[in-house]
């Protein structure tokens, strides 16, 4: 498989729901192709996740696997230290040692320290607009990751002033999946939005929904929904059939501007607050029709 045809191939695979094929065999023989997919762009941290979730799917196909244990050996080879714990870990859960019969065929691919960062795969959407997407693990290391992604690809689109709001924002979406869901991986997307907006958005494969929590001096917890509220333009949840995909909505400063304000809404804090406000005003009316009446 050439690099241009595991491009293609992983674009069908996101129409994929690997649940729905109908036989153990065949998920692990196409998660197992995937990972092939992903040691071609050299995404490593994709290749991890793709490799434990083969691992959890079934672990004796796994170990028996040439190419799995292969891969296992080739990211021993090159991993970051940020996922070598958790590469070390599936090793030796799979029993792949430095023997002669486990020798990596990847001699083809370069072996520099660089290679090994987790990266964005460049795709376009039905509309021509830039896509950026990535896979990371699951876990806590992934959300400085996920916030430089975004930093880099903004200031590659010339969005610089977009980075500070688009970091806070993946920062709490990538939180929110690394501890409210089970999967091993979650996935990263940020989509270039007409004019000078783009959109972030983390999937992952929870069916779980998020819930804004109304932030207070006891509630500590649970703050970061109202974050991604107060920073971006606009944010939602779409459900799918494997799990959801959270996004939200942001706009340069000068897109901002030009779009009609809308109808200013007074906000109260509490409920009690906003009675005694409709109360004092109900008084203040009475007060001026006896006024106008008695004058």
């Amino acid at each position: 498989m050439l690099a241009g045809e595991s491009a293609e191939g992983l674009r069908l695979a996101d129409e994929v729901d690997v649940s729905r094929l109908p036989s153990r065999e065949r998920q692990f023989t196409f998660t197992l192709e995937l990972a092939r997919c992903y040691v071609l762009r050299r995404d490593d941290a994709a290749v991890l996740v793709h490799l434990l979730d083969l691992e959890k799917l079934s672990p004796q196909d796994m170990v028996r696997s040439k190419l799995g244990t292969d891969m296992v050996l080739g990211l021993l080879d090159r991993v970051r230290p940020t996922y070598r714990r958790q590469v070390l870990g599936l090793a030796e859960r799979l029993a792949v040692g430095r023997s002669a019969a486990h020798k990596p065929t990847w001699d083809t691919l370069p072996q520099r320290k660089s290679d090994c960062a987790p990266r964005w795969r460049a795709m376009m959407a039905e509309d021509g607009a830039p896509v950026m997407s990535t896979c990371l693990p699951r876990v806590g290391a992934s959300v400085p990751i996920a916030r430089r992604l975004v930093r880099e690809a903004l200031v590659d689109w010339d969005l610089p002033d977009l980075a500070d709001a688009a970091e806070l924002v993946v920062s709490e979406l990538a939180s929110n999946a690394v501890r409210h869901t089970r999967h091993w991986g979650l996935r990263l997307t940020i989509l270039r939005l007409a004019g000078r907006g783009v959109r972030v958005a983390v999937t992952d494969k929870s069916r779980v929904l998020p819930v804004k929590v109304t932030s207070c001096a006891e509630n500590v917890t649970g703050r970061g929904l109202a974050l991604v509220d107060a920073v971006s333009q606009e944010w939602g949840t779409v459900r799918l059939s494997w799990g959801k995909r959270i996004w939200a909505d942001g706009a340069a400063a000068d897109v901002l501007a030009d779009i009609s304000p809308a109808l200013e809404v007074r906000v109260f804090a509490t409920p009690t607050a906003q009675i005694i406000y409709v109360l004092l005003v109900v008084a203040l009316a009475a007060w001026l029709g006896v006024l106008i009446v008695g004058g």
